[in-house]
Parts: structure tokens; sequence; C-alpha cells
């Protein structure tokens, strides 16, 4: 009998604050609270390739204090602790910085 995996949902409502002020920028996002997953956030500066940069479990958020001037792009990848399966990529959010 082959097990059945249920795909990962997406993370839903990606959103993206930059403080000019601090230089860094506050990802906050929608997704029910469940302690077997975790996020792991995807950077992507200029347009280059979005890479694996920080991940975060137990929490819908994140603070990016390294920014450099430019475009930057996030999204998030639920991941399940145990299995190692991964939901989709979720909708991307650009942020245009002027340090």
């Amino acid at each position: 009998k082959i097990f059945e995996v249920k795909p990962l949902d997406e993370v839903m409502q990606l959103k993206a604050d930059y403080n000019k002020v601090e230089n860094s920028v506050k990802l906050t996002w929608s997704y029910p609270m469940d302690d077997n997953l975790y996020f792991v956030v995807y950077k992507s500066v200029d347009d280059g390739r979005f890479r694996a940069y920080e991940s975060v479990e137990n929490i819908n958020e994140f603070i990016d204090k390294n920014i450099a001037k430019g475009e930057v792009k996030y999204a998030i990848v639920v991941v399940n602790k145990k299995t190692k399966q991964e939901s989709k990529m979720s909708e991307t959010v650009t942020v245009t910085t002027h340090p």
C-alpha cells in the first residue's frame, strides 16, 4: 500500500515592511501553527537566484537586518521536520531599499 503524502499548503498573505530607520525588513505571513513544520525564508538580491536564507519555527514572522541597497525579493517554503517534505514556494514579495 502506497502511503499518500498530502501536499503541504503554501504560505499565504506574505508581506514585507521596510524600516528605513533601522534598515531592516519585517516579513509576516499567514499559516496555521504546527510543531512538525518550520519555515525557510528564501531571498533574492537584484534579480539573482532565490537562496535559502534563514529558517524559523513556531512564528509567522522574520526580521532581516542584513539589507543591501537595491531590490530584494523574499519567498517562504514550509518544510515538514520529520519527512523533509516541502511546500511550493509562496508568492514573492519585493522590497526596494535605499540605504
